[in-house]
């Protein structure tokens, strides 16, 4: 049972981490469902071998973060350079669920980040809440917001100093949030874990300031 639950939430979180990407981002979600379908199977694989075959999930966040930044790219057919500023949908789930479900669900005496990490019903509650309170953000995204245009299939000039810079600061993000999702898991330094965290928020709002100027 406890394996069904975790195969089956694993592809509902996947599903919505690419109806964020396709919500932030101008592309239908129906344009691209067959990659979607394939890149949630095997992000989903992927995550249950490292947990229950390969005893990894401390390290799980790293390795689902770099596939699923090339299946945008091998499989999506993105740039790469637009495959890593998408993939910072991936931060916009963590830090939905870190920052937001998880605070809310404590405030609510509902769980404890403990009761999370050591796995059973909070772990199951906070990845259902935020399987749906994510899904319901993607679709205010999507009514509200134009979104970011990002060309399928074009090379990027890397000679501008702009795309330089933005590349800089996905990276930065990725790696400070996969730092701070670390910490997080294996019990680290609380300060560490919220400095990381607000860091990789600053950088996200940096970002979306940018890129929207970018596209004036």
């Amino acid at each position: 049972m406890e394996i069904s639950l975790s195969v089956i939430g694993s592809f509902l979180e996947y599903i919505v981490v690419f109806s964020l990407v396709f919500s932030i981002f101008k592309f239908g979600f129906r344009e691209f469902w067959p990659e979607v379908i394939i890149s949630c199977l095997m992000l989903t694989f992927v995550a249950y071998s490292l947990k229950y075959g390969f005893q990894l999930e401390d390290y799980s966040s790293f390795i689902q973060l770099a596939l699923f930044l090339l299946l945008l790219w091998g499989v999506f057919r993105f740039n790469i350079f637009y495959s890593i500023l998408m993939s910072s949908a991936f931060v916009i789930y963590g830090l939905w669920q870190v920052c937001v479900v998880l605070n809310v669900l404590e405030w609510m005496n509902v769980l404890t980040l403990d009761q999370v990490l050591s796995g059973g019903r909070e772990h199951y509650i906070m990845q259902g809440s935020t399987i749906a309170s994510a899904f319901v953000l993607a679709k205010l995204i999507d009514s509200n917001f134009a979104g970011f245009d990002v060309p399928h299939g074009r090379n990027v000039n890397f000679k501008k100093r702009n795309n330089i810079f933005l590349l800089g600061l996905v990276v930065s993000l990725l790696f400070l949030f996969s730092i701070g999702y670390y910490l997080m898991l294996t019990k680290g330094d609380r300060i560490d874990v919220l400095v990381m965290l607000a860091l990789s928020l600053i950088i996200m709002m940096l970002l979306g300031y940018l890129i929207a100027r970018r596209q004036r």
